[in-house]
């Protein structure tokens, strides 16, 4: 009752907070849109050269694209948050279309540094924090997606459109370089049972692990055997069960029985 009333107040906070960004969003939208869709009107260029100093348009539009950019990233923490929130109180369509669409803006973020180019400070790092943040959003997407019994189950479309979610936050995991995104990525592709996933993910997740010299369990954490290649199920926090453990360990426990902390993968 007390996680439901404080996951309640979250969403409450959450949905406050994303109020006041269309608010702001709103009273910036279009000279945002109009500064950075297609080429600069007239009066734009006369305005920008009577400036004093006088300002490049090029430079002009870089500035609005860090704005642009700002505003973009905090939507997209504020939806990845409500997602989480929602999907914590069941309510796991709602969980998809807000994650959904926090990954939707966090690919215009990525295009808005198109614009930004090496104007922005540490442009590099700045490149590789965004490569994570998508990786991190698309991660949460293909696990609630993964999550939701009518795309776990289904198989076909569906189960090949998670997966290549999974996949793709795995591919921006590593351009970031980013080892903590790398392993939620692959712990989330061994999570996935579908049948067509990728053979290859619990491997990847155990050389991983095994490189970055993290832990490495050589048997499942619930009945200690063997762990084998087909029946793996791994938590966010990267400990590795059978599948059937995890189905009978939840039944009394929602939290990992090796680290204690929540089992939402």
């Amino acid at each position: 009752m007390e996680h439901w009333v404080a996951v309640t107040e979250a969403k409450k906070e959450l949905e406050a907070g994303l109020a006041l960004c269309e608010q702001v969003k709103a009273e910036q939208i279009d000279e945002l849109d109009l500064t950075l869709e297609g080429e600069p009107c007239p009066d734009q260029v006369a305005v920008r050269a009577a400036a004093d100093p006088p300002v490049a348009y090029e430079e002009y539009r870089a500035a609005i694209a860090l704005q642009r950019c700002a505003l973009v990233k905090a939507e997209a923490v504020t939806r990845s948050a409500l997602g989480r929130a929602y999907f914590s109180m069941g309510l796991t369509t709602v969980a998809v279309l807000q994650l959904e669409r926090a990954v939707a803006l966090r690919r215009e973020s990525l295009k808005l540094r198109s614009v930004i180019g090496t104007r922005e400070p540490n442009h590099v790092s700045c490149l590789a924090e965004a490569h994570r943040q998508i990786a991190s959003t698309l991660i949460n997407f293909g696990g609630v997606r993964a999550a939701v019994s009518e795309y776990y189950r289904a198989g076909g479309e569906k189960a090949a459109q998670t997966r290549a979610v999974l996949g793709e936050a795995l591919t921006f995991a590593r351009m970031s370089g980013d080892i903590g995104a790398e392993q939620g990525a692959l712990t989330q592709l061994v999570s996935f049972q579908d049948p067509s996933a990728p053979a290859d993910a619990a491997t990847a997740l155990k050389d991983l692990l095994a490189r970055t010299g993290r832990d490495v369990d050589p048997c499942c954490i619930v009945c200690y055997e063997e762990l084998g290649d087909t029946s793996l199920h791994a938590l966010n926090c990267g400990h590795v069960m059978h599948k059937e453990c995890v189905e009978n360990w939840r039944q009394h426990s929602n939290w990992c029985p090796q680290c204690k902390r929540g089992m939402s993968g």
